[in-house]
């Protein structure tokens, strides 16, 4: 290509697929980065957000179903907040809890 000259961009056509060619070590780069990514996603995927689990990470550590959480959160005595459709209490709101026995010791699973 003459300096001056610019590269002309394809029309897109929905349904048309185009295909770029990638040197194979760059293709194992991409490849290799994605793996990654997708490992350190999975892993995040069931830790907590700043302080914060799910119901369903709620119910794990301390043995109660989601009705009890439900009525819980319905008498006042715990704080939650909706993200789309799924549920999440403070720690600190479960801790306080425990504390203040509405959760019986032996109910509390070890981690």
């Amino acid at each position: 290509m003459k300096q001056g000259e610019s590269k002309q961009q394809q029309p897109q056509i929905p349904g048309v697929t185009t295909l770029v060619l990638v040197p194979t070590e760059t293709l194992e780069l991409i490849l290799a980065q994605q793996s990654e990514i997708l490992a350190f996603v999975k892993n995040q995927a069931g830790q907590s957000l700043s302080g914060y689990i799910s119901e369903a990470e709620a119910m794990q550590l301390i043995g109660r179903k989601a009705t009890w959480f439900w009525s819980q959160r319905k008498a006042g005595k715990l704080k939650y907040h909706n993200v789309g459709k799924k549920i999440f209490y403070s720690r600190a709101g479960i801790v306080a809890l425990i504390e203040a026995g509405a959760v019986a010791r032996f109910d509390v699973k070890q981690r």
